[in-house]
């Protein structure tokens, strides 16, 4: 089999792809994966990253604080689909 580039979604500790695949796998066939997040997520990961630079051990801590309490901002109001708890 050469190489494929194949999507997959990681769930409940295994791979799974979002399309079939191109070529069919035997079932328990051994394969290697290599694991890259997609672009848009590395740079978000580089500029997060950095979001504590320059702070100190307290101010950091602080603003990890509020975010752990983020639902309080909405005053009651329903949280983003993202951020509900």
């Amino acid at each position: 089999m050469s190489a494929q580039r194949i999507e997959a979604v990681y769930e409940r500790g295994a791979f799974r792809p979002v399309v079939p695949l191109p070529t069919p796998l035997r079932e328990g066939q051994r394969v290697q994966l290599m694991v890259e997040a997609p672009p848009e997520t590395q740079a978000y990961f580089d500029l997060v990253t950095h979001v504590f630079d320059g702070l100190s051990d307290e101010e950091a801590a602080a603003i990890e604080a509020i975010a752990q309490r983020r639902h309080e901002f909405f005053g009651g109001r329903d949280l983003p689909a993202d951020d509900a708890p």
